[in-house]
């Protein structure tokens, strides 16, 4: 018979794991840099935070050996690094406008 604290982890990482399918379903394929210029400011920023937390649920786990599509690694850091270039485009173009 399990321990209680046993029973606790298996019941906290078959949570985890569902929490981890359910972001994992979100991102179905990787955005095109036409689709983010179409985002405000505030949209962007709050995209770019959603993927890195994707990004780093997936760095860990990978480490765990849970991953099931690593190719996603790639693709999160590739959208970060377009988010991060039309949100400073923007805030450019917004500073020389004012």
């Amino acid at each position: 018979m399990p321990t209680p604290s046993c029973r606790s982890t298996a019941a906290s990482s078959s949570a985890m794991a569902l929490r981890f399918k359910s972001i994992a379903s979100k991102i179905k394929r990787a955005m095109t840099a036409k689709e983010i210029n179409a985002f405000s400011l505030s949209e962007i920023t709050n995209k770019l935070r959603e993927t890195r937390d994707q990004l780093l649920h997936l760095r860990l786990r990978k480490q765990t050996g849970q991953i099931e599509k690593p190719h996603l690694l790639r693709s999160y850091r590739k959208d970060i690094a377009r988010l991060e270039t039309v949100l400073t485009a923007k805030k450019k173009s917004a500073s020389t406008v004012v």
